[in-house]
């Protein structure tokens, strides 16, 4: 299997007869899940990035959806140690990505960002770059681009 990636937007969640019907359709642990959520828009993006899940996980012939924990309480599929997921969400979007191996993903609402993050969590040379693009919407864009590969690596080694 190569690596597969899969996208949507939740925002048609917003509409109570289909996040129902979303609802009745995943596992009894997402719909569980879902409930914890405080907010709206929380429960709609946990809603949704399971549901993208095991929609990717069936396309590639899963039908027990039963989750443990492994390394670093990293989830996987209860019963197939040959395929390795990995779900985010950002604003409406959510993001799922499946392969045969490990593997992390991440998925962020690109906004201004105060560079002293940057300036913290960032190698030295990562944030000269950061410094040396011209204006706000190409650096904030190298800050995602540089940040998403950072999340995505701490969740393939189940540490993020």
């Amino acid at each position: 299997m190569q690596i597969k990636v899969y996208t949507a937007d939740v925002s048609g969640l917003e509409d109570a007869e289909l996040f129902r019907y979303l609802y009745s359709r995943v596992t009894p642990e997402r719909r569980a899940k879902t409930d914890r959520m405080v907010f709206g828009k929380d429960k709609r993006l946990s809603l949704g990035a399971g549901a993208l899940l095991e929609a990717a996980l069936a396309a590639e012939g899963v039908t027990d959806f039963t989750m443990t924990v492994g390394q670093n309480k990293k989830p996987r599929l209860a019963h197939r140690d040959d395929i390795g997921f990995n779900i985010s969400h950002s604003g409406t979007k959510v993001m799922c990505a499946v392969s045969d191996h490990d593997i992390g993903c991440d998925v962020e609402q690109v906004v201004d960002i105060d560079m002293e993050i940057a300036k913290r969590f960032f190698f030295a040379e990562e944030y000269e770059a950061l410094m040396k693009c011209t204006g706000s919407r190409s650096r904030n864009d190298l800050f995602f681009r540089y940040w998403t590969l950072k999340e995505s690596f701490m969740k393939v080694t189940g540490l993020g």
